[in-house]
């Protein structure tokens, strides 16, 4: 489980971006976060991913405290797939491997490599691992940095809007592939996204994001008209189409 508890930043040391935040994810869960820019969902994925460290507060993933490892150690535990992701001019199955570094010193053993190809295969990469992945499209690269992640052997994913480049078919072939490899992997993920109903179809679990602090966390039945109104400042209505919550919006505030 990830227990995130009393974690603070500030940038500017004046005011807290996140002040005193807490929050919860079990094993295999997806957790998604929610909120308008700027109330500190990035922040602390980049303080989870390592990017940034904390004024105060612990993040325990089992009885490890993350803020406490060391970026090799943390790598073994965490895959961070940031929002803008910059590409070297490497292959499909180059870049996959890289997802092993923490695992070997100078050279990869065989032991790297299987797990290169099984995250290759898993993610229906055959045809592409020869690609130059600045050759790829959006969708195809988002998937090889998935593999990558799994190739990583890591129990948590952390992942930065992973659908915000990307067309419809490749947003939901992402999300898709997300949540079936939550389930398969017994990996726990935690992202943040836009698409209030993308989020209702893929989360297990939701954080409100309300000016630094989690205002609500729980199932999907938290995501009521009332919070959302208050957390994006929209109208909205929450309804059961064919057996799914859809959320419906109204005019603005």
């Amino acid at each position: 489980m990830l227990c995130i508890k009393d974690v603070s930043y500030t940038y500017d040391k004046k005011t807290p971006v996140l002040d005193s935040l807490s929050l919860s994810l079990k094993e295999g869960q997806i957790g998604v976060l929610l909120g308008q820019n700027g109330v500190g969902k990035t922040t602390l994925l980049k303080l989870l991913g390592g990017l940034l460290n904390p004024q105060s507060g612990t993040a325990l993933l089992g009885e490890e405290d993350l803020f406490a490892l060391k970026p090799k150690e943390r790598a073994k535990k965490i895959a961070y797939v940031p929002q803008e992701i910059s590409f070297p001019p490497l292959t499909v199955e180059e870049v996959v491997l890289l997802g092993r570094l923490p695992y070997f010193s100078l050279f990869p053993s065989k032991e790297d490599y299987e797990e290169r190809d099984k995250a290759i295969q898993t993610l229906g990469l055959e045809g592409l691992r020869k690609k130059n992945v600045m050759e790829l499209s959006g969708g195809e690269r988002q998937k090889v940095m998935i593999a990558k992640a799994l190739a990583q052997n890591a129990r948590l994913w952390i992942l930065d809007e992973p659908t915000s480049n990307l067309d419809i078919h490749n947003q939901i072939e992402v999300l898709s592939i997300l949540s079936r490899l939550s389930k398969e992997e017994g990996v726990s993920i935690l992202l943040s996204i836009h698409d209030l109903n993308q989020a209702l179809r893929l989360g297990d679990r939701f954080y409100l994001f309300l000016d630094g602090k989690i205002l609500e966390e729980g199932d999907a039945s938290i995501l009521t008209s009332s919070a959302i109104e208050r957390v994006y400042g929209v109208k909205a209505t929450i309804q059961n189409i064919n057996g799914e919550r859809v959320a419906l919006f109204g005019e603005n505030k």
